[in-house]
């Protein structure tokens, strides 16, 4: 007969359920955005706080505003792609506050590449920080957590392009995905030691950074660097006159983009005792953008402008009849794209194939001077509507290709 025997623990009293204290967190990437509000719900419930960034006067900022509130907190210059300076950030928390409990791995870089414009640096720069540099400090953790013998949390911010193809974030969704297996697998093998590792999964977030970016005019900038083109400079009127917020209304189910608190809100019920049983499992902190409900599956339920409600002017022209290929400079890379057009009196039918996905042409016909028409494109997050307006110059087509965030010229040559 066994002696083993179960007994059902008492509950852990309601005002504790979301208590840190007692307990030492480290935050990557916690000087500004979502890391920052991290750091912030972790410093409110009780916990003593090692941050990381590369910017030292950033880090000084939270350290000073979290001491401003009575907590306690250490910022640590450091560069997650380099393992000597995770071990660092892992000593550091034990020197100072004698333990580490919970460790938040939320630095990120995402360059956007295509597969088709990746570089061997673009690529090595992403996996360095978002899944090596992740896993190793990940390992660190768990290695001071097991010493100490007072299990822990070990908590991994994904994206959702981890999870759905989203071309020209190649590399960064790679990571993340690649992070997502190490979430799994460590959760297994660390539950014995009850360490809990677990991931969240961002949607769009609208940090004050970015809103900062969108007013300025620098957002394109800041995320691409400066060599961008002039015609991707031009979409700062679009983000300056509200086009995202308009987009991301459109795009997800509760009608507005995350903020970091809504993530770190997450973060700390993962954390906390409220999640004492939970191991090995993704939250997704989306407002339901990847649900792909049907009412909000075409994010642009309205044409882009007012051409589909006005007369059409103008002949169509016979020889506009082809197949035409051309580059897109859009804000994540350059893009291939197809154009195959064909004319039946004052219709324009045809398809467009972009991102290696061909789609049928929508209401194509003449204009004063030339012709428009429309097609869906697919993203991560549903269609676009998509506007096209041109004209045929000799050999080839000269136009605007009008998306939810800004207008994109192009050429495209006769094949």
């Amino acid at each position: 007969m066994s002696n083993y025997s179960i007994s059902i623990p008492t509950p852990v009293p309601f005002d504790r359920m979301l208590s840190l204290e007692g307990k030492c967190a480290v935050v990557t990437g916690g000087s500004r955005g979502i890391g920052e509000a991290i750091v912030m719900r972790m410093v409110e419930a009780g916990a003593s706080v090692v941050l990381t960034g590369r910017g030292q006067e950033a880090l000084k900022r939270v350290e000073a505003k979290i001491a401003a509130m009575g907590g306690k907190a250490v910022g640590v210059q450091a560069d997650s792609s380099r393992l000597e300076d995770s071990q660092k950030v892992i000593d550091v928390a034990v020197e100072k506050f004698g333990r580490i409990d919970i460790l938040v791995n939320n630095a990120a870089v995402f360059p956007g590449s295509t597969a088709m414009d990746m570089t061997e640096d673009i690529w090595d720069e992403t996996f360095d920080t978002d899944t090596k540099g992740a896993f190793f400090l990940a390992k660190y953790a768990a290695e001071a957590m097991i010493a100490a013998g007072n299990g822990g949390r070990i908590i991994n911010i994904l994206s959702t392009a981890a999870f759905q193809v989203a071309s020209p974030l190649v590399a960064y969704g790679a990571a993340k995905a690649g992070l997502w297996y190490i979430t799994q697998a460590m959760a297994q093998e660390l539950a014995e030691h009850k360490i809990l590792v677990n991931a969240v999964t961002p949607g769009a977030t609208m940090t004050a950074e970015r809103l900062t970016a969108m007013g300025n005019g620098t957002m394109v900038e800041d995320v691409l660097g400066s060599n961008v083109s002039e015609s991707m400079k031009k979409l700062q009127s679009t983000l300056a006159n509200n086009g995202i917020a308009k987009m991301l209304s459109k795009i997800t189910p509760l009608g507005r983009p995350g903020y970091p608190d809504d993530i770190a809100n997450a973060v700390l019920f993962l954390a906390s005792d409220s999640a004492s049983y939970i191991n090995g499992v993704n939250i997704t902190v989306d407002g339901g953008q990847t649900l792909q409900n049907p009412k909000f599956h075409d994010i642009s339920d309205e044409p882009t402008d007012n051409t589909e409600s006005e007369q059409s002017s103008g002949v169509l022209d016979q020889s506009l009849e082809g197949t035409y290929k051309g580059t897109l400079k859009t804000p994540m890379g350059t893009q291939e794209v197809t154009f195959v057009y064909r004319v039946n009196g004052d219709k324009l039918t045809g398809t467009v194939t972009l991102m290696g996905n061909t789609v049928d042409i929508e209401n194509g016909k003449p204009t004063q001077d030339g012709f428009t028409h429309q097609y869906r494109m697919k993203t991560p997050v549903g269609k676009v509507k998509v506007q096209v307006t041109g004209k045929l110059d000799g050999n080839k087509i000269v136009g605007e290709i009008k998306i939810p965030v800004g207008t994109i010229p192009f050429e495209a040559i006769r094949q």
